[in-house]
């Protein structure tokens, strides 16, 4: 999934005459043995999951992948790690951040930011440091 990101960032990289960091916590939801499932597909075999990454419920640790806490504890931890690196370096640039459409979802919807993407979209936020380092990120419960 991270090959899709990086297909995407690389243009902009190119045009703004920047290197290209990746960083595997800004990956789409792990869906374990719903990987390339259908929908249709994953409703009969496991009618008992929340399938759908935009459900407040959604957790895939049953079939071996990740719950939204988890998302939400990892996404939140990469965005603050980029705050971080920029902070001891002394600079404020402006960054890009290419990830996927459930992890995105997750992400803004914890910092209280309308998510308007539809498939194949961009969306362009302007966060700051105090607004994300306020955000609190509980460790989720698979990581104790």
């Amino acid at each position: 999934d991270l090959i899709r990101a990086v297909h995407t960032a690389n243009p902009i990289a190119h045009d703004q005459r920047t290197s290209l960091r990746t960083d595997s916590r800004l990956r789409e939801f792990h869906m374990g043995a719903l990987e390339g499932l259908r929908k249709g597909t994953v409703r009969t075999r496991y009618p008992q999951l929340h399938h759908d990454t935009r459900d407040p419920g959604f957790d895939c640790t049953d079939v071996g992948g990740e719950s939204r806490a988890l998302v939400r504890y990892r996404m939140l931890e990469a965005m603050k790690d980029i705050f971080r690196r920029y902070a001891q370096e002394g600079t404020t640039p402006m960054v890009a951040v290419v990830s996927h459409a459930g992890a995105m979802r997750v992400l803004l919807q914890a910092l209280d930011i309308p998510y308007r993407v539809t498939h194949g979209q961009w969306q362009v936020v302007q966060l700051s440091k105090d607004q994300l380092m306020s955000v609190g990120s509980t460790l989720p419960k698979e990581l104790r």
